[in-house]
């Protein structure tokens, strides 16, 4: 009796065995990188957010901005993290035209510069195919303006 219930318990542990590395062997997910993503990694992110998002947004001198927009477009470039990017008023007027690179799929940085009115912009934000946030820093040796645009619609 003893040795069917060893024979039992290691028949037992065997299926069990049996069945975990089954299903341990399946397909495990890709890890793409940054600005890629589906199947075998081909697909650019960021062309789902090619499109403009619209909203309200504020800054810390208490200003309000209505109906301001954020658009993201092609660039032409290479580099699979890289959009376009403008931030227009209400009017389709843009105010600042930059790079943004994607830091994940759904977070971006604005790559520095300065503007010809001598302000420094820089900035971060977050992106997916209905919506955008953004803030934004404007800066020269004399002021500091942090804008932010939160909740954007497409």
């Amino acid at each position: 009796m003893k040795k069917v219930r060893l024979m039992t318990g290691a028949a037992l542990f065997a299926i069990a065995g049996l069945s975990f590395g089954l299903t341990s062997c399946e397909k495990d997910d890709v890890a793409c990188a940054v600005g890629l993503e589906g199947k075998n990694c081909k697909d650019e992110v960021r062309e789902k957010y090619y499109n403009t998002y619209r909203g309200n947004g504020s800054d810390d001198h208490n200003y309000t901005y209505t109906d301001w927009a954020v658009q993201f477009s092609s660039n032409g470039s290479d580099d699979v993290r890289e959009m376009a990017f403008r931030l227009m008023d209400e009017n389709d007027v843009t105010q600042v035209n930059s790079t943004a690179r994607l830091k994940t799929n759904t977070t971006f940085e604005l790559i520095p510069y300065v503007a010809n009115n001598g302000f420094e912009y820089s900035g971060e934000g977050s992106v997916n195919e209905n919506s955008a946030s953004l803030t934004l820093r404007e800066e020269d040796e004399d002021l500091l303006i942090i804008y932010t645009f939160n909740n954007m619609s497409r």
